[in-house]
């Protein structure tokens, strides 16, 4: 409905000027209907899961479900993006994707540690046509956004990794003696 408020059905024309040479472009978009897909974009459960406290030194594969594009439309893409929770500006953007999609991984250090981001998951549906009377192509977006919160991990203090050393040491030991024990 809020849409709707701001955005009835109705012709809307746009002019785009340049900045530099002040020449304008003028496109008419009819928009006569919603084309947005009906499916929501999640992730799965455990892809959610391994988001909180994600140690971004390691690379993480992310999983979320496809969707099914509206028949109407020309093209369909499914984006995945990660800002920066302060200052909203992309971290990270993983480009377009097939709408058939169902992950995606994030290199390792591509983002900071101990730092809040969001992902947007977004289900795009673009209806692409052509203003004849201005010889223009005009593109109509009908998307459906779903956005993550979470923050990676820390750093570990050198301290905590002599002792993640020295147990995985005692454990391999242990293992050692174990085995000798019962031969």
């Amino acid at each position: 409905s809020d849409i709707h408020a701001a955005f009835p059905f109705g012709t809307y024309t746009f002019t785009a000027a340049n900045s530099i040479t002040s020449n304008t472009q003028t496109g008419v978009i009819s928009y006569l209907a919603d084309y947005f897909t009906t499916t929501i974009p999640a992730l799965t459960l455990a892809s959610y899961n391994s988001l909180q406290g994600y140690h971004a030194a390691s690379p993480l594969t992310l999983g979320f479900n496809a969707f099914i594009p509206d028949f109407h439309a020309t093209h369909a893409f499914t984006w995945f993006t990660i800002y920066d929770a302060t200052t909203f500006s992309a971290a990270y953007n993983g480009g377009s994707m097939p709408s058939n999609s169902t992950g995606y991984t994030i290199p390792a250090n591509a983002l900071l540690p101990n730092k809040q981001y969001y992902v947007e998951l977004n289900f795009d549906d673009r209806i692409e046509g052509t203003d004849t009377v201005h010889n223009v192509s005009t593109l109509a977006g009908f998307d459906v956004r779903t956005d993550i919160y979470f923050t990676t991990a820390p750093v570990p203090e050198p301290g905590t990794l002599t002792i993640i050393a020295m147990a995985g040491l005692l454990i391999a030991q242990r293992r050692k003696m174990y085995r000798n024990a019962s031969a």
